[in-house]
């Protein structure tokens, strides 16, 4: 693994945020019946009310995976583009999934946005420029074959 590449250290602190992202909570969700935190351990044992969140935290584990499995394409620079880009929309699926749930709650219900929520915003900037720092590698590659 080359760790002096940009571009893996963004996809590595991606990989972190996913991961970090299971043990934080995301959200704080109050209504009638009390307050409760949104992480991976509270969902797996919610109700159905909570089948998005639970979406939510398996699409970032599947974040997780593929970035990590990203850092080690290093060698097939296209590949590892698209994968950045499938990345990208995995991501953005995971933001969708979570604001569809938050708008499925009762109108009575009080979301507070907590520290983990943040997370898939940034691993988003980051894997953003994985993929400008792999393409621009593949650029360069590009030019200096074609000196060749």
């Amino acid at each position: 693994m080359v760790l002096q590449r940009w571009q893996t250290v963004y996809l590595l602190i991606a990989v972190i945020l996913m991961i970090v992202t299971n043990f934080v909570p995301v959200m704080t969700i109050g209504d009638a019946t009390g307050v409760a935190d949104v992480t991976f351990a509270n969902v797996l044992g919610a109700e159905s009310s909570q089948m998005g969140m639970t979406a939510y935290f398996v699409l970032a584990d599947v974040c997780a995976l593929l970035s990590l499995l990203t850092i080690f394409k290093f060698k097939n620079l296209k590949l590892q583009m698209q994968l950045c880009s499938v990345l990208e929309l995995l991501y953005l699926a995971a933001v969708a999934v979570a604001v569809v749930d938050v708008m499925m709650l009762p109108a009575d219900a009080v979301v507070e946005v907590a520290l983990g929520a943040f997370a898939v915003p940034f691993a988003i900037i980051c894997t953003f420029l994985a993929r400008a720092g792999v393409k621009k590698d593949r650029d360069l590659l590009k030019s200096v074959e074609h000196f060749r």
